[in-house]
């Protein structure tokens, strides 16, 4: 939700009659990236699901404990370290944005922040 927020921020941004073509460029990049973070973070989320289904399973079995338990503690990195660029990226929009714009932006950022604190959470009971 976080990068899509972002995301629609920064396409609003591109819109802008008075940007410099480079500058449009760099937005657009922004907006591609925001997009790519959150068909990761959509997909992440998917396989955590997955990966802790099994967790619940090889702690039932007694088998393939050791690999699902890695697998439970690397999906969650991986949403930590997407909402994490995807904050910067937001973090950075807010730089060229204008007041309007702002609270969008914060709002991005807040929801990235909960985004990467779950997940942590995740890691460190999963350890």
């Amino acid at each position: 939700m976080g990068c899509s927020l972002g995301s629609m921020v920064c396409r609003i941004l591109v819109r802008r009659r008075n940007l410099s073509t480079a500058s449009r460029r760099r937005l657009q990049g922004e907006c591609r990236a925001l997009d790519r973070l959150s068909g990761k973070m959509s997909r992440l989320i998917r396989e955590d699901s997955k990966v802790y289904g099994e967790l619940l399973r090889s702690t039932r079995t007694k088998r393939g404990l050791p690999r699902a338990r890695q697998r439970a503690i690397e999906v969650p990195l991986q949403i930590c370290e997407a909402a994490a660029e995807a904050a910067s990226r937001v973090s950075r929009l807010e730089r060229v944005s204008g007041v309007s714009l702002r609270s969008d932006l914060r709002a991005a950022g807040a929801l990235l922040k909960g985004s990467f604190e779950a997940a942590r959470a995740m890691v460190e009971i999963n350890l």
